[in-house]
């Protein structure tokens, strides 16, 4: 999956994650980082689109975050049409992340893969413990010295056998 694109409904993430009595922008921020680490650690291309109706009404901004694409729509579009309108050119190229049912259901027919938001999540997460695992090097084996004892007595009474 990582030769896809992924367009993230940048609200409809932040709105599923905890932190309720955080601002807006703390929270946007946090879920910038969090996400970031992840899928630099996977090479993922990205971009995360936001509804931007505090913006410039007539420029839709657009800029990084690492290595991360990070979209604030025009205040006259909304985040669903910045990402519909994104794939239309080659919508097999990406997979739009979204729980937003119309969203997914416009983006499939089309022809664009979809996932949603707790999939995509779970899947980061799943991710990073296979790499953990697959990464992680192995236990130094170590006999106990009740094993070692028995293996020299075993030792011992071959030698003797064969002398």
């Amino acid at each position: 999956m990582s030769n896809y694109h992924y367009i993230v409904d940048g609200y409809n993430l932040l709105f599923k994650l905890p932190g309720k009595h955080q601002s807006l922008e703390i929270k946007r921020r946090t879920l910038l980082e969090l996400l970031e680490k992840q899928i630099s650690e996977f090479n993922l291309s990205v971009t995360i689109v936001f509804d931007g109706a505090q913006r410039d009404p007539l420029m839709s901004i657009r800029g990084h975050f690492k290595s991360m694409e990070v979209v604030y729509t025009a205040a006259n579009q909304t985040a669903d049409d910045y990402i519909f309108d994104s794939i239309t050119q080659h919508p097999r190229r990406h997979i739009v992340v979204t729980s937003d049912r119309d969203l997914a259901t416009k983006c499939k027919a089309l022809g664009a893969q979809t996932l949603p938001i707790p999939d995509f999540l779970s899947s980061l997460v799943t991710k990073h413990h296979k790499r953990k695992a697959r990464n992680a090097p192995f236990p130094a084996f170590q006999d106990s010295q009740a094993d070692i004892d028995r293996l020299l007595k075993i030792f011992e009474k071959k030698l003797e056998e064969d002398s």
